[in-house]
């Protein structure tokens, strides 16, 4: 792992649920100063109670200072103008955003900044700040969001040309920032193994999974646009005596779901929580939609599930093809029901060590090590120097 480095990295905000960012960022805090700048925002917000309500947290935060979260690790909420497609608000925005970074590089003595973005639209500011090293981590095909304008690819294409290296963590994803960049690179997402991988067999569960009738046929995550909830309502009534729990935050209307008897939907949980429910499943769903957003999606739950030792029946992504060996890849809903029986009934398609064997060489540490790979190199190749034909 590269050691001693400086990182300001642009993400979503850090006290919501982990994703890849956090846990990447969480493994390089062990021998790096980390800088992590919450959202900038990507949508235009509207004058709902929630936006407002998110809007006046931001604020507050912004009052507060960077919050210490780590020993080198540190968290900053930017003060910015909400209206991102204004030429002028970029341009207050880039100002506001290069001075507190100023102030906040000075005060950790931060040098030689690596500038990590998994943000598409920070390039105006990342210009301002005038990085060592430039890295553009791509997870999602932000274009696809049915949130966000289009308008997005302008920026995300000029942050790609600017960026000195360029992660994607789907296939999709590499093919097509690769035009924009010729030293993309395709790293699929890892998986927190110890956590996970520590679930003991046989615990009790918590208070108000322990009713549920087994067997029990799980998934967790925020239930949004992009999960087949057709999909999931068909397969719930092929296999009545299954038990469905649901742990996560619902931001569509699952109404058709909760109706049905064998349906369990137990909300959020705490990230320090979810080993203790998801233990209890039989089998772990990845239940999404194919459609132009999700076949760029590299799903961290199905490893989450792998280092459990459960079972895994997935929707036919093309991330999940690759571990077609161990997960039950199954195409509509009789072909899904089907394949959560045969798990359920002894039929697996891996063994458990098999399975382990799998999650055990996709950790958040390897990955941190081969990006780690690919920025010494590319720092070497800048340093190199440039060879050219003489003046004779």
């Amino acid at each position: 792992m590269i050691k001693g480095r400086s990182i300001v990295c642009f993400a979503n905000d850090w006290h919501g649920d982990p994703t890849s960012k956090h846990q990447i960022m969480r493994v390089l805090a062990r021998e790096n100063t980390i800088l992590w700048v919450n959202s900038i925002g990507l949508r235009r917000p509207t004058l709902g109670k929630g936006d407002v309500g998110r809007m006046a947290a931001k604020l507050r935060s912004f009052v507060r200072g960077a919050e210490r979260v780590g020993e080198r690790f540190y968290v900053f909420t930017p003060i910015v103008i909400p209206f991102h497609d204004s030429s002028v608000a970029r341009a207050v925005n880039g100002a506001l955003l290069a001075l507190s970074l100023r102030y906040y590089r000075a005060k950790l003595r931060m040098r030689d900044v690596i500038c990590w973005s998994y943000m598409p639209n920070v390039e105006y500011i990342v210009k301002r700040m005038k990085p060592s090293f430039v890295l553009y981590h791509c997870v999602d095909e932000w274009s696809k969001f049915s949130f966000i304008d289009e308008a997005i690819l302008e920026k995300e294409e000029a942050l790609c040309r600017a960026a000195d290296l360029v992660l994607a963590s789907a296939r999709e994803l590499y093919d097509r920032k690769r035009a924009w960049n010729p030293r993309t690179h395709y790293l699929p997402h890892g998986v927190d193994y110890d956590y996970f991988h520590s679930a003991p067999d046989g615990a009790a569960p918590p208070p108000d999974l322990a009713p549920v009738p087994k067997p029990i046929v799980g998934f967790f995550g925020l239930i949004h646009e992009w999960i087949d909830l057709d999909l999931l309502e068909s397969v719930m009534k092929r296999l009545p005596r299954a038990s469905f729990v649901f742990i996560g935050k619902s931001s569509v209307d699952v109404s058709r779901l909760a109706s049905l008897p064998n349906a369990h939907f137990l909300g959020q949980k705490r990230y320090d929580e979810l080993v203790s429910y998801a233990r209890s499943f039989d089998v772990g769903l990845v239940p999404f939609k194919i459609n132009d957003l999700t076949v760029n999606v590299n799903p961290i739950k199905l490893k989450e599930y792998l280092a459990l030792g459960i079972p895994v029946v997935s929707v036919d992504l093309p991330e999940v093809r690759p571990y077609g060996r161990v997960v039950n890849v199954a195409a509509g809903a009789e072909e899904f029901a089907r394949a959560i029986e045969r798990e359920l009934s002894g039929d697996r398609r891996a063994s458990r060590a098999e399975i382990d064997r799998v999650a055990r060489e996709e950790t958040w540490d390897r990955k941190v090590e081969e990006i780690s790979v690919l920025i010494e190199e590319r720092m070497r190749d800048r340093r190199a120097p440039q060879r050219g034909g003489g003046t004779g």
